[in-house]
């Protein structure tokens, strides 16, 4: 869901995804998660962002992300509400970092070329992660809206402190 919001003088897009299991799933281990984030369309950058999952039959967490682009600061706020436990913390993120929300509509906006690379910090999970993407090939794809197009196929990779975070085997 996307909705057009105006805060303190700014346009702001207000972005919903939910994700809920079935009546069958949701009797053995029911899923459901509420990600919103708040994007200032003039400035392309993520203002805040809340994230509240219920899994299972008891585990509820909440967390709340409020992006201080003036001072360079992420201020996140976790509440393990099945734990009873709420966590605050100050991240500074240097000149820039994206969200998870909107690294996807960045990586679409730079100007890569087959072979190109790109590496930009992202933030997830109280952590500023390195994201580096490479173009792998480009594809021929048939558009229904566009027709024949090229497509660039993607390999991302994550570090953190150096250390790669995940197999590296997936494609976008």
């Amino acid at each position: 869901m996307l909705r057009w919001v105006e805060h303190r003088g700014r346009r702001i897009a207000h972005v919903v995804t939910t994700a809920h299991t079935n009546e069958f799933f949701s009797a053995i281990y029911p899923l459901h998660d509420r990600a919103e984030a708040w994007i200032d369309v003039d400035e392309g950058r993520t203002v805040r962002t809340a994230l509240h999952n219920r899994h299972g039959f008891s585990r509820e967490t909440f967390e709340e992300v409020t992006f201080d682009w003036q001072a360079h600061l992420l201020h996140v706020l976790e509440e393990k509400r099945h734990k009873g436990r709420l966590r605050e913390v100050i991240l500074d993120f240097g000149p820039f970092v994206y969200d998870s929300f909107d690294v996807f509509y960045a990586v679409r906006a730079l100007p890569l070329a087959n072979g190109g690379t790109a590496n930009l910090p992202v933030y997830a999970n109280r952590k500023v992660y390195g994201l580096s993407v490479r173009v792998d090939r480009v594809e021929p794809f048939d558009s229904q809206a566009l027709g024949p197009i090229s497509t660039l196929v993607v390999v991302p990779r994550s570090e953190l402190d150096g250390k790669s975070q995940g197999d590296g085997r997936g494609e976008i």
